[in-house]
């Protein structure tokens, strides 16, 4: 992966290699400033953003820390929830780190900052241009001790940071609720504060609501005061962490009780739920258990909160102690059949140590963050779920980053060249998480688990409680493992692409020799030499298995290994130990092979996407047995089932009828759904009764969910009728009525609107409305259904709910109706959330691009009207003709037509 070394062989017995290099490339030497990980432009991520004009350095850099923010103590009342409004006190306190400051800009957005006064520190004035704070002192700050202010503010409506879910003229019966989301940069929108990664503090939460309502935020409840109407709520977070953790909670709530060795947990949702919030937080003690002996570092905190708030913007939100999660994790004893909310819970408790008391410096290195908790949610499915769904979750995780993760971008993982903080969440597909996950994944694979391990440990107790950066991570890993590892993060992390590999394989009988020739495919320059990696091969002759690790460092290379006999299996990185790209060219009978003995579940599915272009009778039949195999891992199962989808013949659609006949039942609902899945792409007669059937009525939500999905494209009678009825059908997460309205759209019949209308309205989950909004986008085929559902998306573009604001907007766009275009403009140019501007900015281009198009079409067919006029009369001149020439013999009447 990361070092220049000979090929390792971990096989026994005799052996000849011969490495032929029949091609090479430039590479870049470990020291040059271009990929200098310690330093240089290569260190963010890809070239600089310039300014061609003025010379400009366009990048983003963490701001200065003149001072450290010791901590943060907030005083807030929330009089009325329903004015979306509140009064607040904050006391900062800090010391300078350097003589002579004498003053402190706050990130603070739209607040009323009422006064600012020296509580402990030298006279201050402030000014305040409603997106920074600048605190002036009439004398630099002192170095050996601390200072505080008092800043008097109000907050009234914001924009981000503090979300209300609030009961309104339509929907009066809703609980209100209010929540925090800080991440990224956005809780400068309801208390002044260092909004950035860099800086740390202990915090302090005193918040006053009406007693009906309960307060949570980070830390210890060190008091709970009632005082009348009014209740207050003391926390208090002692370990510090920095201000985008820190959280406030709003509302009423049922709750279930836990502990992990005497620290108490506590798991927060919907009232009269609680049954469904035991049976899917059930696992937190385990997990915590787990990573903190995984970790080296037992849980740091005083407690830890799980708390589902409705109208979320996300899955989850690790603020410190107090994870805040959608309200969608509730198991019902249905729903666990096929989910389980490990992984969301896994993930976020381990950002409890990656993210919160280890925090990324800076966004640039944000996998540090994200892709530790990934990774950390794969460890725990590892050790609860076994080694077949890890490994089958790790090559699912490894194919999205391949179809993702291209050399020509100019973004690598360590991405810093970004507009807003939130585009290094999203780029290519969620790189941090994914890809940073699989370098994590791959560097555990080249350290060993021992080696690894203890580096990880290493890591964590070395930085707790401060800020990190990708070479913090990787001097502790080089220290502990005794092994230079820049080669390694330079290609990984600060790189774009990897490894795509043709391999064809083939055996010498003369020489009894296994030849494997690999060619890296990706393109390769001086930025992107070659990945230096290596590449596990797996052979099985009758006698022994045979390991060999191959060293790649060029283009082109070719490994040849000698056998006493021909393998009748030859497998590529059986373990996962590489993220790449596989092309590999084999014989039939040996994908069967790896398809029904390969050593891993990896390996066994990467047979089964491999078959899928086979359309062979012997396939069909492998493909179908390992399906019904009730002994195979269900993963494989499925993409088996995929693999017949794919191949799309007569005699594979009927391999998938037979499967999905209830005479035959698959037991197992994930291969259920699978093989539903892989039915949905044969829109057939005989297909539709059975997709119908499924959709109707199954035991597990996700293959009535999938059915329904499938009858999207089918063809026959009952269609329109079972999604109808589908789309009144609630579910976990409400998913089969999500699909309805997915496949009403998707099948463009006017049955469909007022249907998809009815989910769409406010007042339905929040989740939910964007798929039928967004499916109403589909169905204005005729001009009266087009100014019908125009008119009901149009007060969209002001809905208090984010998603199907923004579906709305995408709608609109998809609808191609230009009368949208003036209530879009009007939301690009006056809204104050760039989300919602680039959407309507793209409805807008849309719209006109589909104008454009359907006048150019109209011009042609205007053209082609005109030269079937012509063909008419030339025709009918051509017969005039013949009748003249024929009928009377007349030359002069002749000769008159053919002058004119």
């Amino acid at each position: 992966m990361q070092t220049k070394s000979m090929v390792r062989f971990t096989g026994v017995g005799q052996a000849v290699l011969c490495i032929g290099i029949l091609l090479s490339t430039a590479h870049v030497a470990a020291g040059s400033e271009e990929i200098d990980c310690a330093g240089g432009l290569a260190a963010w991520g890809g070239p600089r953003e310039f300014d061609e004009v003025h010379g400009e350095d366009l990048g983003r850099y963490p701001p200065d820390r003149l001072v450290d923010v010791r901590h943060v103590k907030l005083e807030l009342t929330f009089d009325d929830l329903l004015s979306k409004s509140f009064s607040g006190s904050e006391t900062y306190t800090v010391r300078a780190i350097a003589p002579g400051v004498t003053s402190i800009v706050l990130n603070a957005v739209d607040l009323s900052i009422e006064r600012v006064e020296a509580i402990d520190s030298p006279a201050v004035t402030f000014d305040y241009d409603d997106e920074r704070l600048v605190l002036e002192f009439a004398e630099p700050l002192p170095t050996d001790r601390d200072s505080s202010v008092r800043i008097d503010y109000r907050c009234v409506n914001p924009e981000q940071g503090l979300h209300y879910y609030l009961p309104d003229e339509r929907q009066p019966q809703r609980v209100p609720q209010v929540h925090s989301q800080g991440q990224t940069e956005h809780n400068r929108h309801w208390f002044p504060c260092h909004d950035s990664p860099n800086e740390r503090s202990t915090t302090e939460m005193i918040v006053t609501v009406p007693s009906r309502f309960r307060a949570l935020s980070n830390g210890r409840l060190l008091d709970k005061r009632v005082d009348g109407e009014h209740t207050t709520y003391h926390w208090r977070q002692d370990v510090p962490h920095v201000a985008y953790l820190v959280t406030l909670v709003i509302g009423e709530f049922g709750m279930v009780s836990d502990t992990w060795r005497g620290i108490p947990l506590t798991y927060y949702g919907r009232p009269g739920e609680e049954d469904d919030i035991r049976r899917a937080y059930v696992r937190t003690p385990e997990i915590m258990e787990f990573f903190s002996q995984y970790f080296g570092v037992p849980y740091p905190y005083a407690r830890y909160d799980q708390i589902g708030v409705e109208n979320f913007g996300s899955g989850g939100m690790e603020n410190t102690t107090a994870t805040t999660m959608y309200s969608g994790v509730p198991l019902d004893e249905r729903a666990a059949m096929d989910h389980t909310s490990d992984g969301l819970i896994a993930h976020e408790m381990a950002h409890q140590w990656y993210g919160d008391l280890l925090t990324c410096k800076s966004w640039a290195h944000l996998w540090l963050n994200e892709g530790f908790a990934t990774f950390c949610a794969d460890l725990w499915k590892e050790h609860h779920e076994g080694a077949d769904e890890h490994s089958y979750a790790k090559w699912r995780k490894y194919r999205g980053v391949a179809r993702a993760d291209r050399t020509e971008s100019p973004d690598a993982v360590i991405f810093g060249d970004y507009e807003d903080a939130w585009d290094t969440f999203r780029h290519k597909g969620g790189l941090p998480y994914s890809k940073g996950s699989s370098i994590l994944h791959m560097l555990r694979h080249e350290l060993g688990e021992e080696v690894f391990a203890k580096g990880l440990q290493q890591y964590t107790r070395t930085f707790q409680a401060s800020e990190v950066e990708t070479d913090d991570f990787r001097k502790v890993m080089e220290a502990v493992a005794g092994r230079s590892l820049r080669q390694f993060f330079e290609q990984w992390t600060l790189r774009p692409g990897i490894p795509r590999l043709k391999v064809a394989y083939r055996w010498d009988h003369e020489t009894k020799t296994a030849i494997v020739d690999v060619e890296q495919t990706q393109p390769i320059d001086r930025p992107t030499p070659a990945f230096a990696v290596p590449l596990d091969l797996y052979f099985r002759t009758d006698h022994r298995e045979t390991r060999v690790t191959m060293q790649l460092e060029r283009r082109h290379e070719v490994l040849r290994y000698r056998f006493d006999s021909a393998p009748n299996l030859f497998c590529i990185d059986p373990d996962g130990g590489l993220l790449k790209a596989l092309e590999v060219h084999k014989s039939r009978p040996m994908w069967l092979t790896q398809l029904a003995q390969g050593p891993t579940v990896a390996a066994r599915c990467e047979a089964a996407v491999n078959l899928a272009d086979q359309n062979r009778p012997e396939v069909i039949e492998a493909l179908t047995h390992t399906v019904s195999n009730e002994h195979e891992f269900w993963g494989v199962r499925s993409e088996a089932a995929s693999a017949l989808g794919q191949m799309q013949s007569s005699p594979a659609r009927e391999a998938l009828i037979v499967l999905a006949d209830p005479a035959n039942r698959i037991e197992h609902p994930k291969v259920r759904r699978y093989v539903v899945n892989a039915l949905s792409s044969y829109p057939h007669a005989a297909v539709t009764p059975i997709l119908i059937a499924y959709a109707t009525s199954d035991a597990s939500y996700a293959v009535e969910a999938a059915a329904t999905s499938a009858l999207g494209d089918a063809v026959g009678q009952g269609v329109t009728a079972t999604l109808l009825a589908n789309t009144e059908k609630h579910s976990y997460r409400d998913a089969i009525r999500t699909a309805a309205v997915r496949a009403l759209g998707k099948r463009g019949e006017p049955e469909g609107i007022d249907a998809c209308m009815a989910v769409a309205a406010y007042g339905q989950p929040d989740r939910t409305r964007p798929a039928a909004i967004r499916a109403l986008g589909e169905l204005g085929e005729e001009d009266s259904d087009r100014t019908r559902i125009r008119e009901f998306l149009l007060p969209m573009l002001d809905d208090p709910e984010r998603r199907p604001r923004r579906a709305a907007i995408a709608a609109l766009g998809a609808l191609a109706d230009p009368d949208a275009i003036d209530a879009l403009g009007r939301l690009r140019d006056g809204s104050a959330l760039e989300e919602y501007r680039d959407a309507a900015e793209a409805a807008i281009k849309r719209i006109r691009s589909d104008q454009e198009e359907s006048e150019a079409v109209g011009s042609l067919g205007r053209e082609l009207e005109d030269l079937r006029t012509l063909r008419d009369e030339l025709e009918q001149r051509i017969e005039e003709l013949e009748s003249a020439d024929q009928g009377d013999g007349d030359p002069t009447s002749a000769d008159q037509v053919v002058e004119e």
